[in-house]
């Protein structure tokens, strides 16, 4: 419906040149009016690669025994940013807004994911994020577990599952993490959803990379 009504747009828009140059006794030359049309039918194709990779993004959703985890939309992150009080956090959310509004194609690979149980819709037990993709295809999992909601095994659940759903998308070669030494918690995680040790220390601890 959207492509059909982009399509009527231009259509107009080729009108009104033909009676701006009608009208003031000039004919458009056979070659301009190719030309014109050619880059009309090439920015309807663009707009619709755009648009079909934007609401695939908008209705991504990745299921587990659990929980449904999803990205949230960039307005959604932008209100988070202005309710946090912490600075740190505010600070964090911050920069994924503005890798959100960098690339708004791709801003799933920027935002963040809420995980949701499926008993309750107002029920958040936790985030994950990627923090991008970079030009090799590597992205980088980082996650966190709501109060109340620890030792549960959520988080290994869904780090599973999104680390299995990315390695799945286009252009992205290597998935990995990293947490600090002292957090055995996160390192437990990481290891029971089949990352592994990479050798390389990273600016919070030692990283993993997904094997799958």
């Amino acid at each position: 419906m959207t492509l059909v009504l982009a399509a009527v747009v231009r259509s107009i828009s080729i009108v009104a040149v033909d009676k701006y140059f009608n009208d003031n006794t000039k004919i458009i030359p056979t070659a301009f009016r190719i030309i014109f049309c050619f880059c009309d039918f090439y920015s309807i194709i663009e707009f619709g690669k755009n648009y079909s990779k934007f609401k695939k993004a908008e209705k991504t959703l990745i299921t587990t025994e659990r929980m449904n985890i999803f990205p949230i939309s960039t307005q959604k992150l932008k209100e988070i940013v202005e309710q946090e009080e912490n600075e740190i956090l505010k600070s964090a959310y911050q920069e994924m807004l503005d890798g959100c509004l960098a690339c708004p194609k791709n801003y799933i690979w920027y935002t963040l994911w809420f995980m949701q149980l499926k008993n309750s819709e107002n029920e958040i037990v936790g985030t994950l994020s990627f923090k991008g993709i970079d030009d090799n295809g590597i992205v980088e999992i980082g996650y966190g577990t709501n109060d109340g909601y620890e030792n549960k095994g959520y988080m290994t659940e869904a780090v599973t599952a999104i680390a299995k759903w990315a390695s799945l998308q286009e252009n992205v070669k290597q998935i990995e993490a990293e947490a600090e030494e002292s957090n055995i918690a996160s390192i437990r995680v990481l290891e029971k959803s089949n990352f592994v040790p990479n050798g390389e220390m990273g600016e919070e601890g030692p990283r993993f990379v997904w094997k799958g």
